[in-house]
């Protein structure tokens, strides 16, 4: 039998929306083979993706891969794909995650509706309110539902953070310079093995990018991408990135 994949909503809907107004939010680009690293940007809250200095597209590796490499709704699989929300950032006490400050995201039910709301908001979670959050397009793709199941299955504690842990125990992996997780999203650290000083950071650079506008409150949306036997770059995302932004300047 012949299962056919259900095609992908045009992804300029998903970058444009504006999921709730005047809140930034990281976009996390995957593959559905997550030993392949991913892409993440960051779209401010004036709905422009952030810049670096010499005016490209800040963008960072992203692995969403779990150590066990299990779907997304199982505890400790992968990050599964869909809309989280950010509730702010802390600095974790796992000498694994290391001392750069992460980003807390959550699921639905893990998170109050309030709490994805970011406001004074009543009532209960359904299905039909996380589809809420989504533009009409993305409302019945099943896949971007994904983290609503995790939420239904009790998930928790999926944090974007760094790494201490050496990344030559995976160097004969795709992934590699990067290390898997328990189920979070973690972003490239390089550290001193002569003194344990921070030599380079990727994870600091995102909260920074994330952070910049005066908030550690908004939103994460991780959406896979065509599988491709490569990492994600930034040229599969930014003619959508432009049309976007073009949208939302409007």
């Amino acid at each position: 039998m012949v299962v056919e994949r259900l095609a992908r909503p045009p992804l300029v809907d998903l970058l444009a929306a504006t999921l709730r107004p005047g809140l930034p939010v990281i976009f996390s680009f995957q593959r559905a083979d997550r030993t392949r690293a991913g892409l993440a940007m960051v779209r401010a809250a004036d709905g422009r993706f952030v810049r670096r200095s010499d005016g490209s597209y800040f963008n960072i590796a992203h692995l969403a891969l779990a150590l066990s490499n299990l779907p997304g709704t199982i505890t400790n699989g992968n990050t599964p794909q869909g809309l989280f929300t950010i509730v702010g950032a802390g600095t974790a006490t796992n000498k694994w995650i290391g001392p750069t400050p992460y980003l807390h995201a959550k699921v639905p039910k893990e998170a109050s509706v309030a709490e994805y709301e970011h406001g004074n908001v009543e009532g209960e979670w359904s299905e039909a309110r996380y589809e809420n959050f989504l533009p009409p397009s993305w409302r019945n793709y099943f896949p971007f539902k994904e983290a609503w199941l995790a939420g239904l299955a009790g998930r928790d504690e999926m944090l974007l953070h760094g790494s201490t842990i050496n990344p030559e125990y995976y160097r004969a992996n795709f992934y590699y310079p990067g290390t898997p997780s328990a189920g979070c999203l973690v972003a490239m650290e390089y550290w001193s093995k002569a003194d344990g000083r921070l030599i380079h950071s990727d994870q600091l650079a995102l909260a920074k990018a994330f952070t910049a506008g005066g908030t550690d409150q908004g939103y994460l949306v991780v959406v896979e991408l065509a599988d491709r036997l490569a990492p994600v770059n930034l040229a599969e995302v930014v003619m959508d990135v432009i049309a976007a932004e073009a949208r939302l300047a409007k």
